[in-house]
């Protein structure tokens, strides 16, 4: 019992510094990303506007409101698969 606490608590720990991390990687894959795509993508995912609404917000077409979700999510997964790469590369390192 008393050591399925203590995995439980580790798990835990190790969840919370994933969720740091993903955190920490998503203000810097943001920052990387051209302004437009940021406001866009912050307005949806952050602020859970609608497409409609960030329209009327940003003064610009639905279409293009689309398009620069869609840029904006291309551009963020080509970061992850970046970081992937370099953290898999990492693994092998000792320190």
């Amino acid at each position: 019992m008393e050591k399925t606490k203590l995995m439980d608590e580790e798990n835990q720990e190790e969840h919370q510094m994933e969720n740091a991390l993903n955190r920490i990687f998503m203000q810097q894959a943001l920052g990387q990303l051209p302004d437009e795509l940021c406001e866009v993508l912050t307005l949806y995912y952050f602020q859970e506007l609608k497409l409609t609404e960030i329209s009327e917000i940003l003064q610009i077409g639905l279409p293009l409101v689309k398009y620069r979700l869609k840029q904006a999510r291309k551009q963020l997964q080509e970061l992850l698969r970046k970081e992937e790469s370099y953290e898999s590369g990492r693994k092998g390192w000792k320190v």
